[in-house]
């Protein structure tokens, strides 16, 4: 399908080819998620502390590459540790929003709240963090 790819130079980062294959893996399942992937226009930084990862996600409208290091300024800003990344991707969705009354959503505002997961956009990209939370969670 070839909508993610990790860009040249980045092959051996680990972390990059994780992302790539999970978010491959969401868009090929759901023509839901490959809607809302192409309405993404947004360049997310990822701050893997624990590894001493950053990468930058830069979603085109229907094109993701992730390149290892922050190569553009991002819009939207993730720092957390390499554990809590998979921890955002089994958030639920409902009625088009992340769902935080489940055990994994109540988990996720802790890690928020306890500074485990810090996230910083600007509120007019609100939208945006929306729609990667959507592409990036394995459910529906």
């Amino acid at each position: 399908m070839g909508m993610v790819q990790v860009a040249r130079g980045s092959e051996d980062c680990a972390m990059a080819e994780m992302l790539s294959n999970l978010l491959q893996a969401n868009l090929l399942k759901s023509p839901v998620k490959q809607a809302i992937f192409r309405a993404l226009h947004a360049v997310v930084g990822l701050h893997i502390e624990d590894i001493e990862v950053s990468l930058t996600l830069d979603f085109r409208g229907g094109r993701l590459t992730i390149h290892e290091g922050i190569v553009k300024p991002p819009q939207i800003t993730i720092r957390t540790e390499s554990g809590y990344v998979l921890d955002l991707s089994n958030l639920s969705v409902r009625f088009g929003l992340p769902y935080f009354f489940d055990e994994q959503g109540r988990q996720a505002l802790r890690n928020m709240r306890e500074g485990k997961v810090k996230m910083f956009a600007m509120p007019w990209q609100l939208l945006n963090v929306i729609r990667l939370t959507r592409v990036m969670s394995v459910q529906d």
